[in-house]
């Protein structure tokens, strides 16, 4: 589908869109999240559509990780964050945040409980998060962390983490958008480059999905490295 080079060039692009995004965002920072703590790096990015900035971070609660979201309202005030995994007594970490021409906000984080990345979004006329989808590897042994995102048309590219090696998978705006698939697994093939999106089908909830018969996620060039380390819960 598309070339090494491009593969490349567009994770170069997936960095300096993050480092734009950090520094455009409004002064101060979100309820409940305290620097210099033990909760986790904040990421935040501008949506130049209307101006809102949103930020996520690992939020510490108690015993467990949970991911806060806050965005900003009208007046450039972050509002009380939302939580993703709030008291369920495992850890929801990484998260990483784009945004897409039309308005969408799309989030990813790793879950630790299952050892894989959950990508939901937030449409631009919307005011709810979508269920959130769990990437999955058929293997039990293999995890994944640290993703990052990238909008390249009408394809979400997700870079993460797995064994230590990084890998992509490429899934439609629309099958993000849209929820009601919990689960997608990732199969094995012998084109490391030639990946394209199989049948992402509608599945309900609770179903699991493999994309494509003969699909895998693309190997890229280095490692992701990681940055360190109630109410209002969506999920």
């Amino acid at each position: 589908m598309r070339k090494p080079v491009a593969v490349f060039v567009a994770l170069i692009a997936v960095c300096c869109l993050c480092g734009v995004a950090l520094a455009a965002g409004p002064r101060g920072v979100p309820h409940r999240y305290i620097p210099r703590s033990l909760d986790g790096d904040l990421q935040t990015i501008v949506r130049t559509t209307d101006g809102t900035s949103f930020a996520a971070w690992s939020y510490r609660n108690g015993a467990e990780y949970d991911i806060a979201v806050s965005r900003t309202d009208d007046s450039g005030r972050w509002t009380e964050p939302e939580f993703f995994g709030a008291d369920d007594g495992v850890d929801q970490v990484e998260p990483t945040l784009t945004i897409d021409a039309d308005g969408n906000v799309y989030l990813a984080y790793t879950d630790r409980a299952i050892g894989a990345i959950r990508v939901t979004a937030l449409r631009a006329d919307g005011s709810n998060w979508g269920q959130p989808i769990a990437l999955l590897d058929k293997s039990p042994d293999r995890v994944y962390s640290s993703a990052k995102l990238l909008v390249v048309g009408d394809h979400l590219i997700v870079a993460y983490v797995a064994n230590g090696r990084t890998a992509m998978v490429d899934l439609t705006r629309q099958l993000v958008l849209g929820g009601g698939i919990s689960a997608l697994t990732i199969t094995e093939s012998g084109d490391p480059v030639g990946y394209s999106p199989g049948d992402e089908g509608s599945g309900g909830s609770g179903s699991i999905q493999t994309i494509g018969e003969d699909s895998r996620p693309v190997e890229v060039f280095s490692p992701i490295r990681k940055r360190g380390t109630g109410s209002g819960q969506p999920f």
